[in-house]
């Protein structure tokens, strides 16, 4: 879905979406092992799941304080820059865009 523009998804994103969005997302064992350098090869022990984080394109989205944020997931990692996974409504969004990558525990 975050790859394709003909989704209903990315449509209802450009649509309603300009500037202030919050993606929410789980780490899956390929999104670890892209964020942590391992290959993906055979049954190789799993890197350890990152830290939950929460990634910021160019600036926080309209109504995201910050310290609100940080008070309700403490032990959260802040990254300004963008994913280095494909994701269309972020690359047509210019600002006001924010991925959380969130931690199984």
């Amino acid at each position: 879905m975050l790859t394709k523009s003909y989704t209903f998804f990315h449509k209802f994103h450009e649509e309603m979406a300009r500037r202030n969005v919050l993606q929410v997302r789980g780490y899956t064992i390929e999104k670890i092992r892209i964020l942590s350098g391992h290959a993906s090869v055979g049954k190789e022990i799993e890197p350890p799941e990152p830290k939950t984080t929460l990634w910021v394109k160019s600036e926080l989205p309209p109504g995201l304080d910050l310290a609100v944020f940080k008070d309700l997931i403490r032990d959260i990692k802040i990254e300004w820059g963008k994913t280095p996974f494909n994701n269309i409504q972020r690359d047509s969004t210019p600002s006001g865009f924010a991925e959380i990558l969130i931690n199984r525990a």
